[in-house]
């Protein structure tokens, strides 16, 4: 819905929408004072927790080994900026290494959400990464301390982080795997939820120390669950049910401790490593009816002897013992018994593990720069850790309807009422304020406490219903907690979340991104959407609220005569403020978000913007008729934003929040020469553009341009937006964290934003102002700087005169780098210490050898470097030994070809290998991408080229036409594989080691 308001001053006393409402506080008065910014907004405050199980609990389509694009795009709608993987409970019992390489290979996972029962883990370890990298999601990871160990969690530290080199080999694994560069994940948590509802695991043992004082903590499951947490020690398990290598189940009909009466069959105890050298006893046998304790309990079992070999054990009651992985090897009736079927197979053993100060100091030593947090935030933890082991925050999940201290318990006693939604809300609200007030209680002790300036992180969060309500359908009575994907559960949500931003949290994630429901209902219990049809919920629709309309800086805000409602929870008369708010800017945007949490009355305000006079404003509510109001299938848009353009004009104007509504804003500053605009009031004011920011409206589907004089420049062409969008340009102060020792810049960092979020449908040309005393004789080349890599990345271009242009495909921080020119002559590879190691090592050496491949003067080969245009076509010349032509090239950017490669190209350009845009131009300072170099390779050997064939490549929709019969012909010869997922990445920019291994196997192929 879209409507057009217009707002005067508040001296007219005209309000905007719903005006007929009564505002029952009079001067009430939100002030946005647009100068005083109080800290960034984190994008780690906009995601949410995802699940690896069951194939992405839906996303994941596992024939095609994609997430399927009904999903991805509903995805890509709400705008989210990061994703918890491999999940919560799930995760405490995730092997990483099963979650790796071809899925056909992988072993099943133990996973809690199936009783502990088998998994396969087909959206794995990679196929998160890559599709958080996709979308450029910051991505917390969740390591399994419930059956992990320091040393792997560092390998998986390494398999994420590290360079692909012979030091690394676990990244070389990755490499391998599809994905040469590192992830860079840089936040990682020790386990989930630990010692809450059963999430214990070896901490469940029983302590063996010499320590009085230890031992006594035996008596204390809390207490001994955070000693040994945050110490680790050894354990005792008595009588232990056994299981599969990817089973644990413990009841029938799938108890994995039972045998299945085959010969050589092997149990595996749970918490492996068995101590070397310590006592164990294996037991078979049957649990019995224990009159005592009225419970199948009592246990009837023959204990059998360990023996070194089972193959040489005779006909005995006998096992073969692995202390390392736990493995209880049993016969096959010659040599060793085989277990009768049916009957339980136990394991008394003690077992040592660390604690998270082992996992910090091995974790760190890879990646000094990642953040380990803890997964216990009990109080009583907090304190075991004292200011001795490290960790660098807190995990907390303040679910409203639950406490865990001092006992686990609900903390909302006001039962649903159908008949009174509004009293239930209310409880609601005041949970949210009281869990908020919980996070920055744990803050300050584990500040306190442990000496450092550390803060939490919040990876789950959200409304926690322990009610089922009733519902109808097809005219039968059913239940669920369908108030969890309420409109009224939502803005009790928005409550946590702005409060998490004025408390400046690096994240705030609520639980789940996509989830199965009871009986098939599509309003998901906490999910944003929903596993059977992909229907965003109400929750969905707040998030894109937050993402589309806030800015990247907080700025303060204040409410006078905030209206109060006064209700009676739990016997007891409470006050909750009716509005909350959030103002944020970025560069001359200013974005408000106003929460009426009120349950019936609608809420007039005045709004102030202080230093900063607004011409319109872009207005979103989000609403409904009723708080527990869900969308469905038959009702998708039940719970929906409404959008309006507001004409304002002023600094000051009335508004009116409906009861029960998020509403958010984005002012458009007045142009210049508007009365309030002063520069000098903290750098708010009216202008569109300044000396160094310009901003540009552009209506979806359209084009345009924004540019800050000689300096730097945008074109938009027609169709790289799909919505209406402000494009800005701003220049930007150098900081210590862009700067770089290992290349020279030329030019100042310009920053390229727009306020929605979704790629760019098409490239946009970014020209910026080349300084030519400083280029000397090297090569301009234009860089975006990568904010996850924390690195300057090659984007190419094209230099003319005193500029470079590239085509850019997403917004970022842009500037200019002086390159040294690749050396003329071939180099020897052997030389070259920056291939040491490399996973393309091997083969650039043989490049080297062959005289294929060239170095740079420095010494240095640069294997990860992006590779021009101009580069690769004097690179296939010398591959195939062809001669240089004076011939004259006809491109119109032919005086830009760097004379080193002019006549490389011109003979490429005759053989008819390489042609030129539809714009007649080369590009030779462009990178090329891998649809245009295997395009070359095919002409240049001939390869079969049928345009309508169909490649065996899943994004095969996404290879250009042109380029589709070389792509297939080249794959089906072996000269080029799919990445990770089975993606060819038409439009991916090549590395010069990806290069010289595909002209290598080219050569290969073509000599048969």
């Amino acid at each position: 819905m879209s409507l057009l308001l217009s707002a005067s001053v508040i001296g007219a006393g005209v309000t905007a929408p719903n005006a007929a409402a009564a505002a029952e506080a009079s001067g009430t008065k939100i002030t946005v004072d647009s100068g005083n910014v109080l800290h960034a907004i984190q994008p780690g405050l906009f995601g949410v927790n995802h699940r690896y199980f069951v194939n992405g609990v839906g996303m994941w389509d596992p024939v095609t080994k994609s997430v399927y694009s009904e999903f991805d795009q509903n995805l890509s709608e709400l705008g989210l900026k990061s994703l918890r993987y491999p999940g919560g409970t799930t995760a405490n019992l995730f092997w990483w290494k099963r979650a790796i390489g071809p899925v056909e290979q992988r072993i099943n996972q133990v996973n809690p959400y199936l009783g502990n029962g088998p998994e396969k883990a087909n959206f794995g370890l990679d196929e998160a990464m890559r599709y958080s990298e996709s979308h450029g999601f910051l991505t917390p990871y969740v390591y399994n301390i419930g059956n992990g160990n320091p040393q792997d969690a560092a390998e998986l530290v390494e398999y994420l982080n590290s360079p692909a080199d012979a030091a690394h080999p676990w990244a070389m694994k990755r490499a391998e795997n599809g994905h040469p560069a590192p992830y860079n994940i840089k936040t990682f948590e020790l386990g989930n939820e630990i010692n809450f509802v059963g999430q214990i695991y070896w901490m469940a043992g029983q302590i063996v120390s010499q320590d009085p004082a230890v031992l006594a903590l035996n008596s204390n499951a809390d207490l001994k669950a955070a000693y040994l947490y945050a110490n680790g020690g050894t354990v005792q398990f008595t009588l232990q049910k056994t299981g599969l290598i990817d089973d644990w189940r413990e009841a029938d009909p799938t108890d994995a401790s039972k045998s299945n009466g085959q010969p050589n069959q092997i149990k595996y105890v749970k918490y492996a490593p068995i101590d070397a050298g310590s006592a164990v006893e294996v037991s078979v046998g049957n649990s019995e009816y224990n009159p005592a304790s009225g419970k199948m309990d009592l246990w009837q079992g023959q204990t059998w002897t360990q023996v070194p070999d089972i193959s040489a054990a005779g006909a005995t009651n006998s096992y073969e013992l692995d202390y390392a992985t736990g493995a209880i090897q049993f016969g096959d009736g010659t040599n060793g018994s085989i277990p009768a079927a049916g009957t339980e197979i136990k394991v008394s053993y003690q077992t040592t593990h660390a604690g998270i100060g082992e996992y910090y100091t091995k974790m760190k030593a890879v990646d000094p720069s990642i953040k380990i947090y803890s997964a216990m935030d009990q109080s009583y933890a907090i304190a075991a850790f004292g200011n001795t082991v490290p960790y660098d925050g807190v995990v907390i999940h303040p679910y409203t309807g639950l406490v865990k201290e001092p006992t686990v318990d609900l903390s909302i006693k006001t039962p649903y009422d159908p008949n009174n939604v509004p009293q239930y809300h209310y409880a609601t609200i005041l949970d949210s304020e009281a869990r908020v007030q919980e996070v920055k209680e744990i803050e300050h002790a584990s500040a306190t406490i442990s000496g450092r300036n550390i803060k939490p992180i919040v990876t789950e969060y959200g409304a926690h219903d322990p009610e089922f309500k009733t519902y109808q359908e097809n005219g039968v009575t059913k239940t669920a907690l369908l108030y969890e994907g309420s409109l009224g559960a939502t803005l009790q949500t928005a409550n946590m979340l702005m409060h998490f931003i004025d408390m400046d949290l690096e994240y705030a994630l609520r639980h789940s991104l996509i989830d199965r429901t009871f009986e098939n209902k599509s309003a998901v219990p906490m999910a944003l959407f929903d596993t059977y049809t992909f229907l965003p919920s109400a929750s969905a629709y707040m998030y894109k609220m937050f993402t589309h309309m806030s800015g990247a800086n907080e700025v303060k805000s204040t409410i006078e005569n905030n209206p109060v409602r006064t209700v009676n929870i739990d016997n007891k008369d409470q006050n909750i403020n009716k509005l909350m708010t959030v103002a944020s800017r970025t560069g001359d945007d200013l974005y408000l978000i106003v929460l009426n949490q009120d349950a019936t009355d609608a809420v007039t305000s005045a709004v102030q913007l202080s230093g900063y006079t607004a011409q319109s404003a872009e207005v979103w509510t989000l609403n409904s008729e009723k708080l527990e109001d869900i969308n469905t299938n038959d009702n998708p848009n039940k719970v929906d934003i409404d959008t309006s353009a507001l004409a304002i004009n002023s600094s000051t104007f009335n508004y009116t929040y409906p009861a029960h509504s998020l509403t958010a804003f984005k002012f458009t500053p007045l142009k210049s020469g508007g009365s309030d605009s002063q520069e000098s009031q903290g750098g708010g004011g009216a202008a569109v553009s300044s000396p160094n920011s310009n901003s540009v409206s552009i209506a979806a589907g359209g084009s345009g341009e924004v540019s800050l004089g000689n300096e730097a420049s945008v074109k938009i062409p027609q169709g790289a937006l799909n919505e209406a969008a402000q494009i800005s340009i701003q220049k930007i102060d150098t900081t210590d964290s862009l700067n770089t020792d290992k290349m020279k810049r030329i030019s100042p960092i310009f920053e390229l934003s727009k306020n929605v979020n979704g790629d760019l449908k098409h490239p946009v040309a970014l020209t910026l102002q080349v300084d030519s005393a400083l280029l000397a004789d090297n090569k301009a080349s234009i860089f975006y700087y990568d904010e996850t890599a924390k690195k300057w990345v090659e984007a190419g271009g094209t230099v003319s005169g005193n500029q470079i242009t590239a085509q850019v495909d997403h917004f970022a921080k842009y500037a200019v780098f002086a390159l040294e020119q690749e050396a003329g002559k071939p180099s020897d590879g052997n030389k070259w210490g920056d291939i040491q190691g490399h996973w393309a090592e091997k083969q650039i050496k043989e490049g080297a050898d062959k005289g294929i491949i060239n170095g740079y003067g420095d010494g240095t080969f640069q294997p990860d470097r992006t590779i021009t245009r101009a580069e690769f076509t004097a690179l296939m010349s010398r591959a195939m030994h062809v001669p240089g032509s004076k011939t004259k090239v006809d491109f119109a950017d032919a005086d830009q070809i760097p004379s080193w490669a002019l006549d490389s190209v011109s003979s490429a350009v005759h053989a008819g290998w390489i042609s030129g845009y539809e714009d007649n131009s080369f590009r030779p300072d462009q990178p090329i991408t891998r649809a245009e170099i295997v395009t070359m390779v095919g002409r240049a050997i001939n390869l079969t080229n049928q345009e309508s064939v169909q490649t065996s490549f899943v994004d095969d929709a996404a290879i250009p036409s042109w380029a589709k019969g070389f792509i297939a012909s080249a794959a089906a010869q072996g000269i080029v594989n799919g990445k990770n997922g089975n993606l060819f990445e038409p439009n991916e920019k090549a590395t010069r080691a990806e290069v010289i291994v595909t002209v290598l196997r080219m050569l290969q192929t073509a000599s048969k």
